[in-house]
């Protein structure tokens, strides 16, 4: 989903140098949408020529600046905009961190999705499948991964038809030689930790947040859709869950009840066997623990019973990053005897834009001073709003709509604070 997007007013587009050539798949989205390229200036000169000529392609404008903050600023001033009303696509993955940055909405024209852990919004193919993408968009469509799309319309009691939405496929984590043909890890969208600006607007990040202690409806719901979608592409006949570190508490995790409520949903109770994993040993939390060294925190910490009856298994772990913690659970279930593996993850962690304590969501109650907006959950239809800080200090019961309040929370990124580095003189 875009979620710095309020109104799509312009097109900010990086392409490729051979996709150019293609007037006929340009011409509908430059007609129907205000567009502006930005090309190398040793190719400016050719494409120009050629699409005046072809009279198929109609830009607003041309754009020449080779850094990614000065291009999207300049084209942002020039057309009156503002970063929420613009879309930054790009064939460039390396492009994404600073587009991200700049508080724009971003798309990656590509297959799949390489390296790094900076995910665009949305993800398209060709630049027909972005015009058809947009259009939807327009008519109250919400493109985007699979878990942030169902989490929000489930949110709204609402049911999506089918898998809408693209799921993260095989993230670039490392995986053994030997395991890889016998592993596949889907993410279902996107986290944003509490260090992401984007986090405290991100509704699937929140709910993910809440999971970690709590069973969260709505995630199970997508979780049931998930897993219903993989099993009807291959067949499993066991889903488990990472389990939680030793803590002598007795109960199960938050994380545990959410995809055991899944399986209810899904009529896969029978399936669900958290039970063929246990943490045998604690081990200092992978969050405190350097990137490097997560592997080496985890290994030898989890067991895995023998279930050589089952051919394939479904493993459910809440956030990926490095894939330390899955990866080693995953590697204790092939030892058990199970021949095939697929690793399902509410969200791929993201760890992009800072977060600027200067901008909040102020209170609309005249009377309620020093009270801001933040996301909540309604606990009757765990449906998202946002709610008043002063709400237990002060009985404050004001409230916006979530979608009210994420777009009042964009508007407040600005053209004007998007910081530009500049040549130091000589």
């Amino acid at each position: 989903m875009f979620v710095e997007l309020n109104s799509l007013g312009h097109i900010i587009i990086s392409p490729a140098a051979e996709v150019l050539e293609n007037q006929e798949e340009w011409g509908p989205l430059t007609r129907s949408f205000g567009c502006t390229f930005v090309i190398d200036p040793q190719n400016i000169n050719a494409w120009t020529k050629s699409w005046k000529q072809s009279g198929k392609i109609t830009p607003r404008s041309f754009h020449y600046f080779p850094h990614v903050k000065g291009n999207i600023r300049q084209v942002l001033e020039q057309n009156n905009m503002e970063p929420h009303e613009a879309l930054y696509v790009t064939w460039n993955q390396q492009e994404l961190g600073e587009a991200i940055n700049t508080r724009v909405s971003t798309v990656l024209m590509a297959e799949r999705w390489e390296a790094g852990n900076v995910l665009p919004d949305l993800f398209v193919t060709s630049v027909t499948r972005l015009e058809e993408e947009l259009r939807d968009y327009l008519g109250g469509s919400m493109p985007g991964y699979f878990g942030e799309i169902t989490a929000t319309l489930v949110g709204r009691d609402r049911r999506p038809s089918g898998l809408r939405g693209r799921t993260i496929g095989n993230p670039p984590v490392a995986i053994d030689p030997d395991m890889q043909p016998r592993v596949k890890i889907i993410a279902l969208g996107r986290y944003f930790p509490t260090g992401d600006d984007r986090a405290r607007k991100h509704q699937y990040s929140q709910r993910i947040l809440k999971s970690k202690n709590t069973k969260e409806p709505v995630l199970a719901k997508t979780l049931s859709f998930a897993l219903k979608h993989v099993h009807s592409g291959n067949p499993f006949e066991v889903v488990t869950v990472v389990p939680p570190r030793p803590s002598g508490a007795g109960c199960l995790s938050g994380l545990q009840q959410t995809v055991r409520e899944a399986c209810a949903q899904s009529g896969m109770m029978t399936l669900y066997s958290p039970e063929i994993l246990t943490c045998k040993k604690a081990y200092p939390s992978q969050k405190h623990v350097p990137f490097n060294k997560r592997a080496e925190n985890v290994e030898g910490k989890f067991k895995a019973r023998i279930v050589s009856s089952a051919n394939h298994v479904v493993l459910v772990d809440d956030v990926l990053l490095s894939g330390s913690t899955c990866l080693e659970c995953t590697r204790q279930i092939l030892q058990a005897g199970v021949q095939y593996v697929t690793v399902i993850v509410f969200g791929f962690d993201q760890r992009v834009v800072a977060t600027n304590d200067d901008i909040v969501l102020p209170c609309p109650n005249p009377r309620c001073t020093e009270g801001t907006m933040s996301l909540k959950f309604n606990r009757s239809n765990w449906e998202a709003f946002w709610g008043c800080s002063n709400y237990t200090s002060n009985n404050c019961r004001a409230t916006y709509p979530w979608g009210k309040g994420l777009q009042l929370l964009n508007s407040m990124n600005r053209t004007k604070d998007i910081f530009i580095f500049e040549d130091v003189p000589f």
